[in-house]
């Protein structure tokens, strides 16, 4: 039997208890956060018609205080759209499909980060570093995802839209002066059988939404329905202008006939400067409003048109400009079917945000020249 002297005993159970504590914490394993990116839209595997702007979002996800997110990318294929420094939870992008020719790309999106804290970093040099963006860099850490998409060649609209032309010109105004270059405006305002036409021939969902937008608000008031998997004209309003139409709905319209919105200017020019309404001053010739409508919005092409050939440029539906009004509307011209009678002067202007789209309120296809 061995003897051990008594002070020795209090060391040896300080030493055991240490090995017992080491041996503790050996067994736990230490759990970190598992940050991530998640792409909401689009899902893995969409088309888009070319020249269709495409919404992309992404969320980082299971990031803590204990990481510093210095970097984020989105990135088409090798090329970097999106390039911001900083945290945002919510990553978003307007991706515009026009340039990019009919193909398969790779849509990925990407947070650079570190795990510790930036008061714990040399920060000027760990810019410098970083800037670098070498790969083998071990204090950058990544968090990535990617989906395919697919980019496919416009259809045919399948029908043709009667148009007047204007040769470059300068527009004067009691304010200033524009100069235009030449173009052509639809005699007509977009009805609903051509927009309904539209949806169908992109894809549009049943909520009148493509590419994470909305392009029609569906009510009871709207000249289209959806129904056995399709849109179509209500019976008795298929030429009637289409509204409830938001502005991205009219400007891909207008792309998918190889034109596009026009601009206030262009609008007015087309509309006519020498009368109080679009060929006339008097209303009642050539304007549906407040005063005469009866609050129904009519067919296209039911008053006279105005010198140029055009009909409905004041009253019946109000029409979507291209340009902005201020940082947070878009532009429209010409009153409606509602308005009292001094809206639907051609020198008056309103604007909407671009989102919405009112019962009121559609548009009209410019071609540039």
């Amino acid at each position: 039997m061995s003897y051990i002297a008594p002070s020795c005993r209090p060391a040896i159970l300080l030493m055991l208890t240490s090995l017992a504590v080491l041996s503790s914490c050996e067994m736990k394993e230490e759990t970190l956060p598992d940050p991530e990116v998640e792409i909401t839209f689009p899902g893995d595997g969409q088309s888009f018609v070319r020249g269709t702007p495409v919404k992309t979002v992404a969320w980082l996800k299971g990031f803590t205080e204990d990481y510093t997110v210095h970097r984020i990318q989105l990135l088409l294929d090798d090329s970097t759209l999106v390039h911001r420094q900083g945290y945002n939870q919510e990553i978003s992008y307007l991706l515009e499909t026009g340039y990019l020719p009919v193909n398969s790309y790779q849509l990925t999106f990407e947070a650079a980060y570190t795990s510790e804290k930036q008061k714990d970093k040399d920060w000027n040099f760990f810019s410098i570093r970083d800037y670098i963006e070498k790969e083998d860099d071990t204090d950058t850490l990544y968090a990535r995802t990617s989906v395919g998409i697919s980019i496919t060649g416009p259809s045919s609209p399948g029908f043709s839209m009667d148009y007047a032309e204007f040769a470059a010109d300068t527009l004067r105004t009691e304010n200033d002066t524009f100069y235009v270059d030449s173009f052509a405006i639809g005699l007509y305002e977009v009805t609903n059988t051509q927009y309904a036409r539209f949806l169908n021939a992109i894809g549009a969902d049943s909520t009148g939404q493509y590419g994470n937008q909305k392009y029609i608000h569906l009510s009871a008031n709207t000249g289209i329905t959806y129904q056995n998997s399709s849109f179509t004209a209500r019976t008795t309003m298929e030429e009637r202008p289409v509204v409830n139409v938001t502005w991205a709905g009219a400007q891909n319209f207008c792309r998918w006939m190889g034109g596009r919105l026009p601009t206030e200017v262009e609008w007015y020019m087309a509309a006519g400067t020498n009368y109080d309404y679009s060929g006339s001053n008097t209303a009642d010739l050539v304007a549906w409003y407040q005063g005469n409508s009866n609050d129904i919005l009519r067919p296209v092409g039911r008053k006279s048109p105005n010198d140029a050939g055009i009909y409905d440029m004041s009253g019946n539906a109000a029409e979507w400009c291209w340009n902005w009004l201020d940082t947070d509307t878009k532009a429209y011209r010409g009153g409606h079917y509602k308005s009292p009678i001094y809206q639907v002067r051609v020198t008056r202007r309103f604007s909407m945000p671009p989102e919405n789209g009112g019962n009121f309120l559609g548009f009209r296809v410019l071609i540039p020249r």
